[in-house]
């Protein structure tokens, strides 16, 4: 179980006192609610609530006399750093994927505009997720998080190859800096405007707008690789459905 192990070596800086819930259970229970269609902090409460017994069966978690609220939901995806999601997303991505040979990937960056900060100056600064994408089979392959202030694009593209490249498995990559290439502009980065809002959601403050960013990358690498035409369609489909769910992500 990949996923999992990831999840709990995500470090956890909330009052001991106050840990109800492990890190890693809200974690992987957010991005399951939201591949069976409940999209936010509450509805995601409503989702531990209404699969509780078959949440734990799944997870082998201990009977318990609650589950957790939205605003644990809420803070917990306010205040984990996002680089940590980000780095389970890439092991879970490279470790799950079918195999893709010869294959000519995407890379682009997408700007997640509620994050920025400093107006039309120089001063100005944005959070930008860039991914490594193959619109055939596997998905979004890789994804590192970028603030424009700090680094370039074209320096961490040229960073995400190298780590590719470097890879044991025995896979061939050919990827393009084509930047607006049409498969991942209309396929991913439209897609999460359209479908999801990201660019200015209903979940705001803290980490919240990077880390829906990441699940949102989940959700559509998911759909492609389950070969639905569209996220909606799959979303429908895949509603409360708990047991193929988890299979999709362990």
């Amino acid at each position: 179980m990949i996923l999992i192990e990831q999840l709990t070596q995500i470090p956890d800086h909330r009052d001991i006192k106050g840990k109800k819930y492990s890190l890693w259970v809200v974690l992987f229970m957010s991005l399951m609610g939201s591949l069976c269609g409940y999209m936010g902090y509450r509805p995601l409460a409503d989702f531990a609530k209404l699969h509780q017994e078959q949440l734990e069966e799944l997870l082998e978690l201990p009977a318990a006399k609650s589950t957790p609220s939205h605003s644990t939901f809420r803070r917990i995806l306010m205040a984990v750093e996002p680089k940590y999601l980000a780095a389970v997303f890439n092991v879970w991505a490279l470790g799950t994927m079918p195999l893709i040979l010869n294959r000519l990937l995407s890379i682009d960056g997408k700007s997640i505009k509620c994050t920025s900060t400093g107006g039309n100056t120089s001063s100005q600064n944005f959070t930008s997720l860039v991914s490594v994408y193959d619109d055939e089979t596997a998905g979004v392959v890789q994804i590192q998080i970028m603030e424009n202030k700090k680094q370039s694009e074209i320096g961490v593209a040229q960073n995400l190859i190298s780590e590719l490249a470097s890879l044991p498995s025995g896979q061939t990559f050919y990827m393009t800096l084509i930047r607006g290439h049409w498969s991942i502009e209309n396929r991913l980065h439209w897609v999460k405007d359209a479908t999801f809002s990201e660019d200015y959601p209903p979940r705001l403050g803290g980490h919240a707008p990077v880390n829906w960013a990441i699940f949102f990358t989940w959700i559509i690498t998911l759909v492609r690789r389950a070969h639905i035409r569209t996220v909606p369609q799959a979303l429908r489909l895949w509603a409360n459905q708990v047991d193929d769910v988890f299979s999709f992500l362990v």
